[in-house]
């Protein structure tokens, strides 16, 4: 049984396209980090708020 091995230059954009949504996820990862730290700042200053007031 032998298996298809893919051409050196698909093999290359694979990689590239691999390489590129890597950096995406890297970004996008970042990017919900930052809003949950937000989130979860607002969240104590309602908190603090909510203790505040009553």
């Amino acid at each position: 049984m032998s298996f298809h091995r893919s051409h050196p230059r698909q093999r290359r954009i694979c990689d590239e396209h691999k390489a590129e949504l890597e950096e995406e996820n890297y970004h996008l990862h970042s990017e919900l980090q930052i809003e949950v730290d937000t989130n979860r700042q607002n969240e104590r200053r309602i908190n603090q708020l909510e203790r505040d007031y009553t």
